[in-house]
């Protein structure tokens, strides 16, 4: 996984509350998808775990950002 950074942190607490376009605005400015709560826990986690009306849409960003080819550039 990359290296977590404090700041991927907004990005887990954005997909917990449901913001979704803070997400893409997070995600867009390079915040790591992959990145791991000290928990061991993804943004996916916090997306799924608060299961709102807006969890389908952050995940579907999410997901989106995972499978894009600039994503998979990028990951080691």
């Amino acid at each position: 996984f990359p290296t977590r950074r404090s700041s991927d942190l907004l990005l887990h607490y954005a997909c917990w509350s449901g913001h979704v376009t803070l997400v893409k605005v997070l995600i867009e400015q390079g915040h790591s998808i992959f990145a791991m709560s000290q928990e061991g826990y993804s943004a996916l986690h916090f997306a799924v775990e608060n299961a709102t009306a807006t969890a389908i849409p952050l995940l579907e960003c999410l997901l989106k950002t995972a499978h894009s080819p600039d994503m998979l550039l990028t990951v080691k």
